[in-house]
């Protein structure tokens, strides 16, 4: 089912900390690697500053980052290609995708702005807007990690109760299956919304907490025993209520969590949580990799996202 990761890179450094997941997962999925540098349009405001053998030294200097990195991996038996393209570097990014028909995008989410290079905070979130295909994301730090990248052992999987959340299933069970690691299924209790209406609404709060706590445990039951069905090492959380986000990115931590999965979207509604929302916060704020399956357009104009 990952037969062809897409690593999009920029020149830097902290762009290249997608490429070391890429090739761990390009190893263990049997996959070929696409490498892919996108080179921005001068912008009006700067061509008179830039010179147009400063244009063509970016994009020389694109394609030989990317032979050198492509062979250094080929070298060692990766099934490797790369290409330049010159546009929009995220519209050029999810063009390329769908065209060279991959199945995964590994990107980080930062790297730095320069000729020839993304302003990458803004390029990833518009990629995983866009792509038809989950997003592998790595928040990047300061400093590149030059250790080996640790195995997914620990996978986190957030849900809301909704298919679209469950969405996120499929991958999850991949990437157990080929690293050997378990999966720890999550759902914060959450309260229907109502509760904050009037004045006596505080006398249901006990009550309602014992059925969102019964809810979750069942829903994640369920889940659980389909997932073991599978042959799949399959834990259920528990948690207290609490901001979904924050819960998802502490009960990470805490738990020694290496990658999270999870769907971009759910179904909002009483008890529900306005998914999108919840899956870019635990974006911006969990210390390890999240992969992010993007619900089917066509579901969510069903859905009503």
């Amino acid at each position: 089912m990952i037969d062809r990761i897409l690593v999009p890179l920029d020149g830097s450094d902290l762009a290249m900390q997608a490429l070391q997941h890429a090739t761990l997962q390009a190893r263990k999925f049997n996959a070929h690697l696409l490498l892919l540098r996108v080179v921005e349009p001068v912008p009006p405001s700067a061509m008179e500053r830039i010179s147009e053998s400063q244009i063509l030294a970016a994009r020389e200097e694109a394609k030989s980052y990317l032979k050198t990195i492509a062979e250094t991996l080929s070298a060692k038996g990766m099934s490797v290609e790369y290409h330049t393209r010159s546009g929009p570097s995220a519209e050029s990014i999810i063009a390329f995708a769908k065209t060279e028909d991959v199945d995964l995008i590994a990107m980080s989410t930062h790297g730095r702005s320069g000729i020839g290079r993304w302003v990458y905070g803004s390029v990833a979130d518009k990629v995983l807007r866009g792509a038809d295909v989950p997003v592998f994301l790595i928040r990047a730090s300061t400093e590149l990690q030059t250790s080996d990248v640790t195995p997914y052992q620990r996978l986190l999987v957030p849900l809301d109760g909704s298919e679209l959340a469950e969405l996120a299933l499929p991958y999850a069970e991949i990437w157990a299956k080929t690293f050997d690691a378990e999966v720890i299924l999550l759902r914060v209790p959450t309260l229907p919304a109502y509760v904050s209406l009037g004045p006596d609404a505080s006398m249901l709060v006990p009550s309602l907490l014992c059925e969102a706590y019964e809810e979750a445990d069942t829903y994640l039951a369920n889940v659980t025993r389909r997932l073991k069905a599978k042959g799949l090492t399959v834990h259920k959380a528990a948690v207290e209520p609490g901001a979904v986000a924050d819960t998802i990115i502490d009960y990470a931590r805490d738990a020694g969590v290496d990658c999270i999965v999870m769907s971009t979207h759910g179904r909002s509604g009483l008890g529900r949580w306005v998914y999108g929302s919840v899956a870019d916060r635990v974006l911006r704020g969990a210390g390890m990799p999240v992969l992010l399956v993007r619900a089917p357009r066509e579901q969510l104009s069903v859905t009503g996202e």
